[in-house]
């Protein structure tokens, strides 16, 4: 059997714990806490702590991989229902203005003309010309 005692271990996680006055700690935390009591372990060879220097740096670095991928997939999907909120509020706009109709507003209930300002600034982002705008609604 090889590595670090377990108790040291146990140690640096608890020194983590008291060190920042929380009652959790993250991963982060617990790298942090067993890279900065190295140093201090009275057994551990220079060869060891490199050894384990460099465990710490490959954990860190997988921690740093998941994380990304949890932030962007919590991104994706929040942008994902915005964008779709966003696309059916347009087409809502759209098809009133095509229409010569008014929108309800979905909080008052006010009876509202389209949002000529929201239409105009997707269309822009989407390569429709003003030109291009109002051949589109004369057609309806």
């Amino acid at each position: 059997m090889s590595g670090v005692d377990p108790r040291y271990v146990i140690n640096r996680i608890s020194s983590a714990l008291i060190r920042q006055d929380l009652q959790c700690i993250n991963a982060l935390d617990v790298l942090r806490a067993l890279k900065d009591g190295l140093d201090q372990h009275p057994s551990i060879t220079k060869e060891e702590r490199e050894k384990y220097l460099n465990f710490i740096s490959i954990a860190r670095k997988e921690y740093d991989t998941l994380a990304k991928k949890e932030v962007q997939k919590a991104f994706v999907y929040s942008f994902e229902e915005s964008a779709r909120t966003l696309f059916d509020n347009y087409l809502d706009n759209v098809e009133a203005y095509c229409n010569w109709m008014k929108i309800k507003d979905p909080l008052t209930g006010e009876e509202l003309d389209p949002d000529e300002r929201l239409m105009r600034s997707i269309e822009e982002q989407i390569g429709i010309s003003e030109n291009a705008k109002k051949r589109s609604a004369k057609k309806y």
